[in-house]
């Protein structure tokens, strides 16, 4: 489990809190939060980091007296970008010393709407529609957002004059994947962390695995033979009527829990199929009509609802945090920025962090799945786009000098991952996080259409159902691609 430059360089900063802005100047006074500093108080050290970026805007940009107004859809655990005070958790305070440290290099005011995600779809519709310049950034939920860029109301980054994407606060893995003909119509930055919070892992509880005497599930991704065959098998031995009534319901223990949109989307990317691909000319195209694809969907239709391993009527995934946090299953779905919250902070019994399994031994790589994410558009109503772009751009580059770094590898990694083996497991799901468009942008027509109709049906995803709804996906993507390449 190798760890990439971008991995080596977080260690470094996770030792570095800067409290300056992302200028050329290299901070020698940082805060310091040391794994064992179980008090939670601050300690201050000296240290120069050499790996901190600047954001190369002109020194001579002055915005001073302005409000930067930032719209924000509530969609995932760390969403919120602006924080009112200090309080001793460490990725509050860094999300709050960004804020400062952007604010006072311009001497501008930062403020956020914190909204429910439908509220800001239709708030940013209303408002740009109404050519209202309410605010210099939003946070829209992606499939919306891609639909009013193709509407024509939101900028494309490429005609932004201070957002440089080949910078390494610019998402790139992420952010090359969901281009249209070339072009950056989306961009997430590392501002923005719903796509790592939508970063998917299984989580499996340490000490049913060893009363199940099941070898370690690190063991068998280290020897590259954690598959869907010995998944199935895990599951299969985790299943247990406990009062021997013979009807299984929430009092007895499961092999998986999860909210049900979950089941199908993380093993078929996880096996390496992707549902849209990309044409040579960079354009979306339909690709879900393949053996591997329908194999995979067999197989979680099969281990899911035919054979019962998967809890059925778990309404959400609170409810399947809190039957895995009293030890009722082996396994549970679990993103980034779930592991967060308190069902897994105070769980008593250890839980260990795994990727989903590969499709057979032949498949040389465990995946991620990205289950989406809000990214930061500026809208065409905007007064003056050179500064929505420039904030931007330095809350970009310094929540990559100082938040991204907290928020991975000391609150993740070091708090809430619970030994090494987890710690190397997420270091390498980072390196292979893939953002499906038909589990994404058409999520809409795919994972949650004709997919979950068939898995809520307790029906397998067939190849004549994925035929037949062809027409459907494809003109839905034609209808975000034609204005956008016209």
């Amino acid at each position: 489990m190798k760890t990439n430059r971008w991995i080596s360089i977080l260690l470094l900063l996770a030792l570095s809190v800067p409290v300056t802005g992302c200028s050329n100047d290299t901070p020698s006074s940082v805060n310091e939060d040391t794994p064992d500093n179980s008090s939670g108080q601050e300690i201050t050290g000296e240290t120069e980091d050499p790996h901190r970026v600047s954001d190369g805007l002109p020194a001579d940009l002055d915005f001073s007296g302005r409000t930067y107004r930032i719209l924000t859809s509530d969609t995932t655990f760390n969403a919120k970008m602006v924080i009112e005070e200090e309080t001793g958790d460490t990725l509050n305070d860094a999300k709050f010393r960004r804020n400062s440290a952007v604010s006072d290099r311009f001497g501008i005011t930062i403020t956020e709407e914190f909204a429910d995600w439908r509220d800001v779809r239709d708030n940013a519709k209303n408002l740009i529609s109404a050519g209202d310049d309410a605010y210099e950034l939003m946070s829209i939920v992606d499939r919306v957002a891609l639909t009013y860029a193709a509407e024509d109301m939101l900028l494309p980054f490429d005609s932004l004059e201070y957002n440089d994407l080949s910078k390494p606060y610019w998402n790139r893995s992420i952010n090359d994947g969901i281009t249209i003909a070339g072009q950056h119509v989306l961009a997430y930055s590392d501002f923005n962390i719903t796509t790592y919070d939508f970063t998917h892992v299984l989580v499996y509880n340490k000490s049913m695995a060893e009363q199940l005497n099941l070898t370690s599930p690190y063991d068998l991704v280290d020897a590259g033979t954690w598959t869907l065959e010995t998944y199935g098998q895990y599951l299969a031995q985790a299943l247990k009527d406990l009062n021997g009534d013979g009807v299984y319901d929430g009092s007895d223990i499961y092999g998986f829990v999860s909210n049900s949109i979950h089941l199908a989307p993380t093993l078929w990317i996880a096996g390496e199929a992707l549902t849209i691909t990309k044409d040579e000319n960079d354009l979306p195209v339909y690709t879900m009509q393949n053996d591997r694809m329908i194999s995979l969907l067999n197989t979680a239709n099969d281990l899911y609802w035919s054979k019962g391993y998967w809890y059925q009527d778990c309404e959400n995934s609170a409810a399947g945090y809190a039957m895995f946090a009293t030890e009722n299953s082996l396994f549970v779905d679990a993103n980034f920025g779930a592991l967060f919250r308190e069902e897994f902070r105070g769980m008593e019994s250890d839980y260990g962090i795994i990727p989903y399994p590969k499709y057979d031994e032949a498949q040389t790589t465990y995946y991620a799945r990205v289950e989406g994410g809000s990214p930061h558009v500026i809208p065409t109503t905007a007064g003056d786009p050179a500064f929505s772009s420039a904030i931007l751009e330095a809350l970009a580059c310094e929540s990559y000098n100082s938040v991204l770094p907290v928020y991975y590898e000391i609150a993740l990694k070091t708090k809430l991952a619970r030994d090494d083996q987890s710690v190397q497991i997420l270091d390498m799901m980072m390196q292979n996080r893939i953002y499906d468009l038909g589990d994404t942008f058409f999520c809409e027509q795919i994972r949650d259409g004709f997919v979950a109709n068939a898995f809520g049906a307790g029906r397998p995803v067939t190849a004549s159902l994925i035929e037949k709804n062809a027409a459907r996906v494809q003109n839905a993507i034609k209808k975000i691609v034609e204005p956008l390449t016209d």
